[in-house]
């Protein structure tokens, strides 16, 4: 219950534009004490009716690299669609966690919480309404401490 007030209380916050970290180029996270996201990868291919978007953001937490985000537009091989799924690559004692936002609230949660780094989240998938728009917020947590990232959008 704790946790979910936590979040909440941050959602409201990014809502409100108390927050001032958020998804940003490449060169905002070369600065020292960076907290956000930087968009690593972005594909977009189309083969007939298939259409595959995927995108990657790096998470910054106080200047360091803490780990990645991944969502997933269409099915791609084995990947679902509409999934998304986190990865915490560095044994520091941060946790890396995702929140698919539908309708103001928590949809799916990818998380690496109890597991060691490095570790990937399985896919988190279902389906959603094509051609929407959708929110994905961002956490790293320490001793169930959770500390919000950012937000990007993304569309199913």
């Amino acid at each position: 219950m704790l946790r979910s007030a936590l979040r909440a209380g941050a959602l409201t916050a990014a809502a409100l534009g108390l927050c001032t970290a958020a998804a940003l180029p490449a060169a905002a996270a070369q600065s020292d004490g960076f907290t956000g996201l930087k968009q690593s990868t972005s594909v977009s291919a189309s083969a007939g009716p298939i259409s595959i978007q995927a995108a990657t953001w790096d998470i910054y937490y106080n200047g360091s690299y803490r780990g990645y985000v991944q969502w997933q537009q269409d099915p791609s091989g084995s990947i679902p669609g509409d999934s998304l799924r986190v990865c915490d690559d560095i044994a520091d004692g941060y946790g890396v966690e995702a929140d698919l936002i539908v309708g103001g609230v928590i949809n799916r949660t990818a998380t690496s919480q109890g597991h060691s780094s490095p570790y990937c989240s399985p896919w988190k998938s279902g389906n959603l309404t094509e051609g929407n728009s959708y929110t994905i917020d961002t956490w790293v947590m320490s001793n169930n401490v959770y500390s919000y990232i950012g937000s990007v959008s993304v569309t199913a």
